[in-house]
């Protein structure tokens, strides 16, 4: 299993567009066949954090590739002023 945490700083006054975009995303996510959790939690309305469990590597490529992340990204772009991107794997796989 892979475990992503995905963290997001939003430029001012974005909060309520950069969720709308990440309501459609954290939805059609969890569709995704390897898709094992994809939740959307938040600090305060400026900082918020993707946390996600993909059962392998390639699921997780895959959901890279899907058209809905790819829409999701591209809109980010313009709400997002920092992000940082972790990959976790369990102890017991190493």
């Amino acid at each position: 299993m892979i475990r992503v945490v995905a963290r997001v700083w939003l430029k001012p006054s974005k909060f309520q567009d950069f969720v709308a975009v990440a309501k459609e995303l954290v939805e059609k996510s969890r569709q995704e066949q390897g898709c094992i959790a994809y939740d959307l939690v938040k600090k305060d309305e400026s900082m918020l954090c993707f946390i996600e469990a993909w059962q392998d590597q390639k699921a997780l490529t895959l959901h890279t590739q899907t058209k809905h992340y790819i829409k999701a990204k591209q809109a980010f772009s313009s709400l997002v002023s920092k992000n940082e991107l972790e990959i976790f794997t369990p102890l017991d796989e190493t």
